[in-house]
């Protein structure tokens, strides 16, 4: 006997089953993507040869954007905010700051690129702001390098003030409400006088630089910083004189400092556009920014002792103040204080370490970059080859970290090292000038005796 097949009737589930599928599916999802959140840079990109799926939850925004909060390290100038990136930006983000800090926390971080570029002209003065780059040129032009991958300038500033003849410095603010540069210039002229002034220059293109606004007597100012709507001049000894850019005329406040006998001011900061930080050798003080209504001011809003210094340098962020400064004994202080929800500072952190380098009367030194990761440029005049030494610094918790990168002296370095590069545009008579950005960890360096730039890249 034959028994004829029945037909198979395949019923699909019910409605309210597929919904708890894809319900239970999502839910799924949503604790892969969390807990692959919680991995570092090395196992994301192993779990990603796991499946097809995981594939797919790795490459989430989310996990990208929670890798780089983890990693808190310092990032190169964005076009936009983080949380608008899209995950290819993410991703390289993260493994270029991974790859930064481990060439930093190495015992003597080597560039990854080096390229020296031949200009027309000497390098006096440079600094970097948001990943653009600025210099000033003894042929008196600024120029501005928005990509430092090409040989020339994006364009050319030629002069912002025809009476300078030898620029003195050169400092950048970004105004990222108004989406512009405000760039500070001081420099000296044939008729011995000091002279400043300051240009607009956007975030993105190059037109419309505007007409600067310049103004006399700035000799003898050895520290000047500038905000969005104000620039701050200091001198030695005092006053520090702050000009409101958005009036017209000789208007001028200023901030009368009270230093004890022997004491200076040694660097001025602007906070923002209503504080001021001044450190002087002895001290720490925050001043409110003059106004029209109180143009001159004389007791500060905080103050905080220190040991006789000879160095010292000011980084910012938000609500928080990171002071670096060396003191004559050769010790290195980093103390960072916090604005609390009544608006009083405070010290939350303080640690004193040895500085690598002899600290006399013949030494120089300057620091580039921020608080965490930092290039210290020490010159030691008067010794056997006068060396210049190049040194990096990582600041953690607790701990501050001294890398050595090269020393510059009149022994010829060999043809590959960075002294090599360097050695091109200093000479050794004078201290380089030099430029350093701890979120990209690109190094800029140019010198007095050749028209050349040399710039190196850590990540």
């Amino acid at each position: 006997m034959i028994l004829a097949a029945r037909p198979l009737h395949f019923f699909p589930p019910p409605p309210t089953q597929v919904k708890m599928q894809n319900l239970l599916t999502n839910q799924l999802d949503d604790i892969l993507i969390h807990l692959l959140s919680q991995l570092d840079l090395t196992d994301l990109h192993s779990m990603r040869l796991v499946s097809k799926r995981i594939y797919h939850l790795v490459n989430s925004r989310y996990v990208w954007i929670n890798l780089l909060h983890r990693l808190n390290l310092p990032l190169p100038a964005l076009h936009k905010p983080l949380a608008q990136l899209d995950r290819p930006e993410l991703e390289r983000l993260a493994v270029r700051a991974v790859r930064l800090e481990r060439n930093w926390q190495s015992p003597r971080p080597t560039p990854c690129r080096i390229r020296s570029i031949q200009l027309d002209s000497v390098i006096l003065a440079i600094t970097v702001s948001r990943g653009v780059l600025f210099t000033a040129h003894k042929d008196g032009s600024v120029r501005c390098w928005r990509d430092k991958t090409k040989s020339s300038p994006c364009f050319t500033l030629t002069p912002p003030d025809a009476r300078i003849v030898k620029f003195t410095s050169l400092q950048v603010c970004d105004d990222p409400s108004r989406h512009r540069f405000v760039v500070l210039y001081t420099g000296d002229s044939n008729d011995r006088l000091s002279y400043s002034g300051v240009f607009y220059v956007p975030f993105y293109g190059q037109h419309d630089v505007g007409q600067p606004d310049q103004w006399a007597d700035t000799k003898g100012v050895i520290s000047t910083t500038v905000s969005p709507n104000h620039v701050i001049l200091a001198k030695p000894h005092g006053p520090v004189t702050i000009k409101p850019l958005r009036q017209r005329g000789d208007i001028m406040y200023s901030i009368d400092v009270q230093l004890p006998p022997g004491a200076k001011i040694l660097r001025v900061h602007a906070l923002s556009d209503e504080t001021l930080a001044v450190a002087t050798s002895n001290a720490l003080l925050i001043y409110p920014m003059p106004s029209a209504h109180l143009p001159h001011i004389a007791i500060p809003l905080f103050a905080h002792s220190l040991p006789n210094s000879i160095g010292a340098w000011i980084h910012s962020h938000s609500s928080t103040l990171s002071l670096t400064s060396l003191t004559d004994n050769g010790h290195v202080l980093c103390n960072t204080f916090t604005l609390d929800d009544e608006y009083e500072w405070t010290l939350s952190r303080s640690s004193t370490h040895s500085y690598p380098h002899p600290v006399d009367r013949l030494s120089l030194t300057d620091m580039h970059g921020g608080p965490q990761r930092a290039i210290w440029v020490h010159w030691h005049r008067g010794y056997q080859g006068w060396p210049i030494s190049l040194s990096a610094s990582q600041h953690h918790t607790a701990s501050l970290d001294f890398r050595f990168l090269d020393t510059l002296s009149s022994d010829q370095p060999s043809p590959d090292s960075l002294a090599a590069h360097v050695w091109k545009c200093t000479r050794s008579v004078s201290m380089p000038r030099v430029s350093f950005d701890q979120g990209s960890g690109t190094l800029y360096i140019a010198g007095i005796s050749s028209p050349s730039l040399v710039i190196c890249d850590y990540a």
